[in-house]
């Protein structure tokens, strides 16, 4: 099926570290799918939007940083994709419930 092709491989895109968001309009252009429907197809299949699946996705490859490296918390921000580390620190504990610090210390 053409449309599952083209979802999952925007989701690969998204899951890949270091991620950042596809170009949705070159993306509807390539596809030939309208906006709208790729967001919804989108959400209705993965039932998350492509900005959650970002977002797990580096929130992920940061706890996998702060368990198994010895880079500061800013250059961890900087290379999940985040350009603000407030806005990282609040993003971490909303998806994690816990501390950047927790993890480096767990």
């Amino acid at each position: 099926n053409r449309k599952t092709i083209i979802l999952n491989f925007i989701r690969e895109k998204l899951m890949s570290p270091g991620a950042v968001m596809p170009d949705i309009p070159a993306l509807c252009a390539e596809s030939g799918f309208s906006y709208g429907y790729l967001l919804s197809a989108y959400k209705n299949t993965f039932h998350e939007t492509m900005g959650q699946t970002l977002l797990k996705n580096r929130i992920s490859y940061a706890v996998e940083l702060l368990k198994n490296s010895s880079y500061p918390v800013s250059q961890i921000c900087m290379m999940c994709g985040f350009s603000d580390i407030s806005n990282f620190y609040r993003f971490f504990r909303r998806e994690t419930g816990h501390s950047p610090s927790f993890y480096r210390r767990k």
